[in-house]
């Protein structure tokens, strides 16, 4: 807790890991952004993976649950494949099978979705979740 009692997050996969904007760390499973789980990582905007790990703890702040686990399937579905290809399918997945009301705050929604696309350029920057 900082100053003004401000919440601060840290993860300490990547505290001494990156040099020259290379991830030398994997990032934490089930928060990590996709990217961070590549054998070789090319230059990657670590902001935007953070931001992507920030959705992850929002969905989970929020909702009191992951919005998946990486390498385990709920009731045989992959909820992290299908929030990066399908996100409708997520939300609808998550309200029927995992107890989320069905009249989550579009606003919320919206944010999630664009705080874990899959792809760091599609994704949410600082500037436009602060917008949001």
């Amino acid at each position: 807790m900082g100053e003004n009692f401000n919440l601060k997050i840290a993860d300490f996969d990547h505290a001494s890991s990156i040099k020259e904007g290379k991830a030398y760390g994997r990032g934490t499973e089930n928060f990590r952004a996709p990217e961070l789980k590549k054998t070789q990582t090319e230059k990657l905007d670590l902001s935007k993976s953070d931001v992507y790990s920030a959705g992850i703890l929002l969905f989970n702040f929020l909702f009191g649950l992951m919005p998946y686990m990486e390498k385990v399937h709920f009731s045989g579905i992959d909820l992290e494949k299908i929030l990066h290809e399908d996100q409708a399918k997520f939300w609808a997945t998550h309200q029927h099978f995992r107890s989320i009301s069905e009249d989550v705050d579009e606003e919320i929604v919206r944010l999630i979705n664009g705080m874990t696309k899959l792809s760091p350029e599609k994704r949410y920057s600082i500037e436009e979740i602060k917008k949001n």
